[in-house]
């Protein structure tokens, strides 16, 4: 953190939280913070990584590379124009016992009446591109801003609604329930070296960490100095090609099905006239096209008891997964 340029402080403190009825967990966490100064006047942002691993595991992905990401983005950031308001950055302690550390500093640290964004760098797997797959409340905002500044923006609101209904957390959590605006990015690919042995910076793609660079720099440039954001009624974002990002506001999604419903009653129309359709038959793929809607995940679900059943020494990795995910995914397709 000196080598970039900034004066890091130890924030030790005692936290904790209750986990599940009749459980806490508490440890002594030791946050390193640090702020860059700004001549301008208006919020912070903030960069949150953490920086300690599971047992057992070299945690190159896991959450090196999220330390790596806020480090050189600091560095990368010194070397341009300077930012005209406060930069802080947080590599906290205890996140995988409880998200202890980020809970430290968001329940007792004064900057946190400062900070306006949030960007949390975090890594579950070992190569892929950083994917924006959580937000704020109501951010779309950010996502705009995202979307306009990364060179390779790549997010889908589709994941932060399956996330939302999760159990899962990360440090973004500490923040986002106390209603701070920010963003949350995630390494994806490679899943089976996930707090594993084989979370090694040999196996670690560089490019993901590229990725995740460039991305922060231009977001952290598009934020600094701006107007406060607004918090809107959140929407729907998503990549149709490539990184091409379509930001959407939540009151488009209506009329634009509707326009789509009407499009198609209207080949659907057409083509009967025309004698090219058959009104029977268009009924009968619509009920079969709901069927299958509603039998895919009952499939899915007999197919996996099926494999887990059947081949338990290929799902003794800590997440009860498959070594080859991506083959026994294809397979699992295959057979549905």
């Amino acid at each position: 953190m000196e080598e970039v340029g900034l004066a890091p402080e130890v924030q030790e403190t005692t936290v904790a939280v209750r986990r599940e009825p009749g459980r806490l967990r508490a440890a002594r966490v030791h946050n390193l913070v640090a702020r860059r100064p700004g001549p301008g006047e208006g919020g912070a942002g903030l960069l949150v990584a953490h920086y300690d691993s599971r047992p057992n595991t070299p945690g190159a992905g896991d959450a090196a590379a999220g330390v790596a990401v806020v480090l050189e983005a600091v560095r990368a950031l010194s070397h341009g124009p300077p930012l005209t308001g406060d930069l802080m950055v947080l590599l906290a302690d205890g996140e995988e016992i409880g998200l202890l550390g980020a809970r430290g500093f968001a329940d007792g640290h004064l900057w946190m009446e400062e900070i306006q964004w949030v960007l949390n760098f975090e890594g579950r797997g070992s190569r892929g591109p950083a994917v924006l797959f959580e937000t704020g409340r109501n951010d779309l905002d950010l996502v705009r801003a995202f979307g306009r500044a990364a060179p390779y923006p790549v997010a889908t609101s589709l994941s932060a609604a399956i996330y939302a209904r999760m159990p899962n957390d990360t440090d973004f959590t500490a923040f986002r329930s106390r209603g701070l605006g920010g963003l949350n990015f995630a390494f994806l690919g490679g899943l089976a070296s996930y707090h594993t042995a084989l979370d090694t910076p040999e196996r670690f793609d560089p490019a993901s960490l590229q990725h995740a660079g460039a991305n922060a720099v231009a977001l952290i440039r598009e934020l600094d100095g701006g107007a406060p954001l607004r918090r809107d009624a959140g929407g729907v974002w998503f990549n149709p090609l490539g990184s091409w990002l379509v930001v959407l506001p939540a009151a488009a999604a209506v009329p634009l099905a509707a326009v789509v419903a009407l499009l198609a009653l209207a080949v659907v129309g057409l083509g009967a006239r025309a004698g090219r359709i058959g009104l029977r038959a268009v009924t009968g793929q619509m009920f079969l096209a709901f069927a299958a809607a509603a039998a895919a995940p009952l499939a899915g679900w007999a197919l996996w008891r099926l494999f887990a059943d059947n081949a338990p020494a290929l799902l003794d990795t800590p997440h009860r997964l498959p070594h080859r995910l991506e083959a026994a995914g294809l397979a699992l397709l295959l057979a549905g």
